[in-house]
């Protein structure tokens, strides 16, 4: 059951992030920018699964899911409550 929900749950941020790189990232680097991510997607999945393994033979298996879902948890409402103040280089949230 909880297999399914994360491969449900990683379709859909699969999709919204996609969506994102494709209606925001212009043309002409478009293919460069998607190259990168999926690059940098692919190189870092074997750090992730290291840390997720050397975490669950610290704390167990339970305790590192855990640990790792309150961690994404967190980074999604930081990325939520960020709202549509000025950002650096005088940039709005949203501004393409």
């Amino acid at each position: 059951m909880a297999v399914g929900c994360a491969g449900v749950s990683l379709g859909v941020t699969s999709v919204i992030s996609d969506t994102r790189l494709v209606t925001k990232v212009p043309a002409a680097v478009r293919g460069r920018v998607l190259g990168l991510v999926v690059g940098l997607a692919g190189a870092l999945r074997p750090a992730g699964t290291l840390a997720g393994g050397l975490a669950a033979g610290l704390l167990g298996a339970a305790a590192a899911t855990g640990l790792g879902g309150a961690a994404l948890a967190g980074l999604g409402v930081a990325y939520a409550l960020r709202g549509s103040g000025p950002r650096p280089h005088g940039r709005r949230a949203g501004a393409g």
